[in-house]
């Protein structure tokens, strides 16, 4: 058994539902927001702000595109705590990831999307190593595929990319 598979199994054993912290967008391009000429939105961003429990600032960058799917409309999420992509060691992931889950959630009703690309903080720079990305990935995808039921996962380069399914409701 895996460490991976232990934190899973831990987890699972004490609960790990989260509960999401209070966000708010600090910065956005909504008011020149439109439509190309194909009825996609691109170069549309949002970027969201909150803190943890422990006071660490995060920020999620979202931009609004069609560059994954090229026939629906898709999002890049890219998010950090204290300025970074490192790891804060805070061991809040539950709680962390229920809030990134409810920002999606709202960034969905401003701009319906139907693709999620993103691409593991370690995947990028590797200061954990491929397997620390593997795990970061791995983990991130759990609460992602837990909030989000039925949702279709595959890879493209080092970018992951989460199909919202047909059914999905806000």
């Amino acid at each position: 058994m895996g460490l991976l598979d232990i934190l899973v199994e831990t987890l699972t054993e004490i609960g790990d539902n989260g509960k999401s912290y209070p966000f708010k967008i600090v910065e956005d391009n909504f008011d020149s927001a439109h439509k190309d000429e194909e009825g996609f939105f691109n170069n549309t961003y949002a970027v969201y702000e909150f803190e943890d429990r422990y006071t660490n600032p995060y920020g999620v960058d979202i931009s609004w595109n069609n560059n994954y799917s090229g026939t629906q409309q898709d999002i890049q999420i890219d998010f950090g705590a204290n300025g970074s992509s490192k790891l804060t060691n805070a061991n809040d992931i539950p709680n962390v990831m229920k809030t990134i889950v409810e920002i999606l959630k709202d960034a969905y009703k401003i701009i319906p999307f139907k693709n999620i690309a993103f691409t593991s903080a370690t995947n990028k720079n590797k200061d954990v190593g491929e397997r620390g990305a593997e795990q970061r990935t791995k983990l991130y995808l759990y609460f992602l595929k837990k909030e989000i039921p039925n949702a279709k996962v595959r890879q493209l380069n080092h970018s992951v990319i989460i199909t919202l399914p047909d059914n999905f409701k806000p």
